[in-house]
This record gives structure tokens, C-alpha cells and sequence, in this order.
């Protein structure tokens, strides 16, 4: 049976095609990726293409016309604004890019080369201003790492939260920057509650009810202890056996809620480093029976 009808939802890496016949009966579910979806539709015998008037749409219309289909754009009344960024202005003309400082490099590249024909003039004038700004932000970015990097250097404190696991410079810079007195707390406990990385107690005729992290306290802390607590569960799956406490834990609880457990963990230990001194010290792991 002749496809007569395709609806194909597109998006960035995956697309989704739904073909009908004349009778509208269904001929055709398939998922693509990028690289297929001209290959797929070359194949085919010429049909009428709807697609949802959105970012991409108008570069898409116009490849599938030039193979001899036909292309409607639908309104997308009811679809939340696509929010504008430098990738998404160049894959409106068939530019994509992974995400990430290497993908942007990638596409900066392409703006400056005057040689790519993929980008019109007047679109490489536009989106040239763009790659500037971020070009002078990313120098900006850089000038203020190496003065955070200064900075920890010089710290005593900052140099030995550094020493725990998922806490980096950024973070130990933050935590020695703003706890500067840790006897304000009675213990790490309370460090990490102020911080907002303890559950939140809905307690009530004598029976105790936990509930999510509180939220409450310093945001930006709880952020960056968040966020290094994952890279640590990230390298606990690549060496389960080095981080035994984390590979027990991950086989019963969810990731994320093991990431917020062990940012817990990450405030206890700087408290005590800031109260008590020292450094961390990793534990020892028992041999093997």
C-alpha cells in the first residue's frame, strides 16, 4: 500500500515518522535518527509531509521538498516557545552540534570560516555577533577561574576541603569563602541541615515522617556538593569494588537520592576538616577473604 500522509515529529537527534494511506490506515511507524530521515524519504514515492511549525522545521521543509514531497507546517499553539541559543539558530539551517564546550568550538568554527558555504552570508553575519559574546564571555569565565585558582592557593582551609572526594576548587573556595567561623555549628549535622541536605521532618503524635532534602539554607553550597557527589557515583560505577559503601547503597536506593546522601556526607567531613583540621583520609579497605 502507497504511503499517502506522513506526520513526522522531529527533533534534534531523533525523529518519529506515522505514514497513512488513502483509506487512513496505518502503513508505517518508525523511528529515525538524524543521519536517516533524508535516506528514508528519498525512498519514497512523493506524499504530503505535516510537520509542527517549530525550531528546524523550515530547514526540513525545505530538503524534503526538493525531493518532490509535499510539506505543511502546523501551528504549534499549544507547544511551549523554543528558547533561542547558538545551536539552535544554525540548526535551523542543517548545523548541529553535540552540546558541550567541544560542540561549541565546532559550530564557532563553522561561523568563522568564510569558505563554509553550508552558512549564507547574511546568516554568518548575524550569528557572527553571537559567536563574539560568547567568544568574550568564555574569555571572562577563564579570567575569573584563575583568580578563584589564586585564591585557593592562598587558602590553608580551601586546600584541604579540596582533599575530599567531589569537592573541587570552585567548591572549596565557596564553602572556606562563606563558612568562615565553623564553630557557629555544633557539628557537621547541623552544617549540612543549614545547607539544606537533610530530610525534611513531617512528625506527628510521636511517629516519625521523613520527606525530601529541605532545601533550605545555602543554595549555591547544596548545588556544588550536588553536583560533585555525582561525579563521585559516576566514578563508583567505573571501580564499584574501591567505593563499597556506594555500590551497596546504589543497589538499593536511586541514583539521585544516593547523590544528596553522599553530598550529606561531603558537608559532615567539611565541617570537620574546618573545625578539627587536617585532611581527608580515604578508609582502608579490608582484604579480601
Amino acid at each position: 500500500m502507497q504511503i499517502s500522509t506522513i506526520g513526522l515529529d522531529i527533533a534534534k537527534n531523533v525523529f518519529q515518522v506515522h505514514g497513512i494511506d488513502a483509506n487512513e490506515t496505518v502503513v508505517v511507524r518508525k523511528r529515525l535518527r538524524r543521519s536517516q530521515v533524508l535516506a528514508f524519504f528519498k525512498a519514497l514515492p512523493p506524499c504530503l509531509i505535516g510537520m509542527e511549525a517549530c525550531a528546524t522545521a523550515h530547514y526540513w521543509a525545505r530538503e524534503l521538498t526538493k525531493l518532490g514531497h509535499r510539506v505543511r507546517l502546523m501551528p504549534a499553539k499549544d507547544v511551549k516557545a523554543y528558547v533561542k541559543r547558538l545551536r539552535a539558530h544554525l540548526a535551523e539551517l542543517g548545523i548541529v552540534a553535540a552540546q558541550g564546550d567541544k560542540g561549541v568550538k565546532e559550530l564557532l568554527s563553522i561561523v568563522a570560516d568564510e569558505k563554509d558555504a553550508r552558512l549564507p552570508i547574511d546568516a554568518r553575519a548575524s550569528v557572527i555577533v553571537l559567536a563574539a559574546q560568547l567568544q568574550a564571555v568564555q574569555t571572562l569565565i577563564g579570567s575569573i577561574e584563575k583568580r578563584i585558582k589564586t585564591q585557593h592557593r592562598s587558602n590553608e582551609a580551601s586546600k584541604r576541603l579540596e582533599t575530599i572526594p567531589g569537592i573541587g576548587v570552585i567548591g572549596a573556595s565557596a564553602i572556606a569563602a562563606t563558612v568562615a567561623d565553623p564553630t557557629v555549628f555544633r557539628s557537621g549535622r547541623n552544617f549540612a541541615a543549614w545547607i539544606g541536605l537533610v530530610p525534611r521532618q513531617d512528625s506527628t503524635g510521636g511517629k516519625q515522617k521523613l520527606g525530601p532534602i529541605s532545601k533550605q539554607g545555602d543554595r549555591y553550597l547544596r548545588r556544588i556538593l550536588v553536583v560533585g557527589a555525582h561525579s563521585v557515583l559516576r566514578r563508583a560505577k567505573q571501580n564499584p569494588e574501591k567505593y563499597l559503601w556506594l555500590t551497596q547503597l546504589l543497589a538499593r536506593r536511586p541514583f539521585k537520592v544516593v547523590a544528596v546522601a553522599l553530598a550529606n556526607k561531603m558537608a559532615r567531613m567539611a565541617w570537620a576538616l574546618l573545625a578539627h583540621g587536617g585532611t581527608y583520609r580515604a578508609p582502608v579497605l579490608a582484604a579480601a577473604a
